[in-house]
């Protein structure tokens, strides 16, 4: 993205703005690293959490934990706030390169943040009540 859009860039990138008037500026180059490292930021922490959990993984006994099944939901919970942050930056650069917006961040932002929320709770009580029919089952095995 950061190579698509660099030479339709002005010199100077409006990021911050008072109403629909920008007040700050900063140089190109600053702006394409507000591309990169953010992003980058970004999959290490997914890349750590997954890695935290699949070593932690190791020494649950298998079929106790959930874990396994939510381990995608929580190596993924880090894209909500990349696509919000993307969208911000398509923001910034649809502004700067064609001086127009796509739709106000506040709408976009509230969208993904409920459908992340309604896709960690759908996921969160199916694995729930799969596990809690499976313990109730083990426990009425025992008896």
């Amino acid at each position: 993205m950061a190579a698509a859009f660099f030479a339709k860039l002005p010199a100077e990138i409006a990021y911050h703005f008072q109403g629909a008037d920008p007040d700050r500026f900063m140089s190109r180059g600053a702006f394409i690293g507000w591309i990169i490292v953010p992003q980058i930021f970004f999959t290490m922490i997914a890349w750590s959490i997954t890695r935290m959990v699949l070593f932690w993984a190791k020494y649950v006994p298998p079929g106790e934990t959930p874990l396994m099944e939510l381990l995608p939901v929580m190596g993924n919970i880090m894209a909500v706030p990349q696509i919000i942050f993307f969208t911000v930056l398509l923001q910034l650069i649809f502004y700067n390169a064609y001086n127009t917006g796509i739709i106000p961040l506040w709408i976009f932002a509230t969208v993904i943040l409920v459908a992340g929320a309604a896709v960690i709770i759908v996921v969160f009580v199916r694995v729930s009540r799969k596990y809690r029919r499976k313990k109730a089952k083990n426990l009425q095995e025992l008896k």
